[in-house]
């Protein structure tokens, strides 16, 4: 009587399977209601105990195999060649769509997901050039390279400039104890 019944609380009215998270919450609460009966000794032990519930979670793979791993120049090469894409696609501009997806998937590190649902609004240079500037860049370079002046710059990114404080404490001691 207790398999049917396990397997049936993974299954939503309709008999469709329901979430992952509704299933582990209806078996915890139907182990609980068990283990109260054994404890007012209306049963010997929980009935549950005994079965070996099947897992429906697909496996996951823990580690990432490094042949299957695109590396920086493999990534060049295949971005250069979806540039040849043909012309399929809403508006014809498949290629040019792929140009942009590829780099969002190696170079940032999203998920596909992620990248699908990336609009140009989202892509402010503002992480960028803070980056830069909290990576230890000099002012001056990254104005030069952002086309801003120095003071433009600072007064823009001010706000942005991250941690560190133990890093800058260092080289003011260093400056200080010469």
């Amino acid at each position: 009587m207790v398999r049917p019944a396990v397997d049936t609380l993974g299954l939503t009215i309709d008999g469709r399977p329901a979430a992952a998270s509704t299933t582990r919450r209806r078996r915890s609460v139907f182990y609980n209601v068990l283990q109260y009966a054994v404890e007012l000794e209306l049963l010997d032990f929980n009935p549950v105990d005994k079965l070996r519930v099947r897992s429906s979670r697909r496996k996951v793979a823990r580690e990432v195999d490094r042949r299957v791993v695109v590396n920086i120049r493999q990534a060049r090469e295949l971005l250069t060649g979806v540039t040849y894409v043909g012309q399929r696609g809403k508006n014809g501009r498949r290629g040019e769509r792929l140009v942009a997806f590829y780099p969002c998937l190696y170079f940032a590190a999203l998920r596909p997901s992620e990248a699908l649902g990336l609009r140009e609004r989202d892509c402010l240079r503002h992480a960028g050039v803070s980056l830069w500037l909290n990576a230890g860049l000099p002012a001056p370079e990254v104005a030069q390279r952002t086309g801003h002046s120095v003071d433009v710059l600072l007064k823009v990114y001010a706000k942005c400039l991250d941690g560190d404080r133990s890093r800058m404490n260092e080289r003011i001691e260093a400056a200080l104890s010469q």
